[in-house]
């Protein structure tokens, strides 16, 4: 069997060429997704996968492979021992889910190499360096074992985030909420935070409901994996008590480095002129690319800002829409 056969040139293109693909903006759902690439796009996910597999940072074949058909041959039969080795739980007891997310097929591992090729503007060794730097920290992090509920619930964390059910965007990204008061910069333990950061990104990207597509409920489904973030800094926030720089940049790492293109746009609303300078601070942490992403909404802006961006019954009360959503 010719493994390979999956990641040649024509294989890509055939399935994943998008004659009208508009090119790349900050936000742009529809370039750099499965069934939007243009030729050189769908060439770098080419080189990209076989570079992976060929160096065995990545199995040549998928769960439901082995899950759909008989193995024939005695080189499959080793293969799919392989593959259940990688898969089995690791001393802690736990399965790292990204690797488990890309095992289950072949859609599922595209969707994320090309996350980290449009996170480098498909430079194929950019994406490389960048995705062998997020294999080598969640083994050393051990991420299998902070992705638990109980973690982002830690009085330690003070972790003003959550996820908003049933709310997404019109091009189906999800919706974070922070309601940035709740962070007491007095009381937050650093490691707690960031414990808490990436239990709730590991949620976002990984968990069963994260990893579905469903093609009807927007124009733009894949674009789905993304996730957009609002700030909210009012209820009596303040940046002397609500804002601690090393949480905040710790934050940005982590999506940058290890979570890279999966975040929308970032919305700061009920903020005040004093966080601008606090935002100064920050601002040598964060990439061009994200920084792009950040509006900052004025008060007399919010309600036609979240009602043109997302549908009606997907935008919580709080927000103007009409879904039933308390904090």
């Amino acid at each position: 069997m010719n493994f390979f056969g999956i990641f040649s040139n024509e294989s890509a293109r055939g399935r994943y060429h998008c004659d009208n693909a508009t090119y790349d903006s900050v936000l742009n759902p529809q370039t750099g997704y499965p069934g939007c690439l243009t030729g050189a796009q769908a060439d770098a996910l080419s080189a990209f996968e076989r570079q992976l597999v060929t160096e065995d940072v990545l199995p040549r074949r998928f769960r439901s492979d082995y899950n759909s058909q008989d193995l024939r041959t005695e080189d499959d039969a080793v293969d799919a021992s392989a593959e259940g080795d990688q898969l089995k739980p690791k001393a802690c007891g736990h399965v790292d889910a990204m690797l488990a997310f890309m095992n289950h097929s072949l859609e599922h591992r595209r969707r994320v190499l090309l996350q980290f090729l449009r996170a480098r503007d498909f430079r194929v060794d950019a994406a490389y360096a960048l995705f062998r730097d997020t294999l080598l920290w969640r083994s050393r992090t051990q991420v299998c074992c902070i992705a638990r509920e109980e973690i982002i619930k830690n009085p330690a964390a003070c972790f003003p985030f959550t996820l908003v059910p049933g709310a997404r965007n019109n091009y189906g990204h999800r919706l974070l909420y922070g309601k940035m008061v709740l962070f007491r910069k007095r009381d937050v333990n650093r490691d707690a935070f960031r414990a808490a950061t990436i239990a709730l990104l590991e949620h976002c990207c990984y968990a069963a409901d994260a990893a579905a597509v469903d093609e009807h409920s927007s124009p733009f489904p894949h674009s789905q994996e993304r996730f957009t973030v609002v700030f909210d800094l009012g209820h009596g926030f303040d940046v002397f008590h609500n804002a601690e720089l090393g949480c905040y940049s710790d934050m940005i790492r982590l999506v940058q480095n290890h979570y890279p293109e999966r975040l929308g746009k970032v919305y700061i609303i009920h903020y005040s002129r004093h966080i601008h300078i606090f935002y100064r601070l920050l601002s040598p942490f964060i990439e061009d690319k994200t920084r792009a992403k950040i509006h900052w909404v004025p008060e007399s802006e919010i309600l036609p800002t979240f009602r043109h961006d997302f549908p009606n019954d997907s935008l919580p009360k709080s927000l103007g829409g009409e879904l039933e959503w308390h904090i």
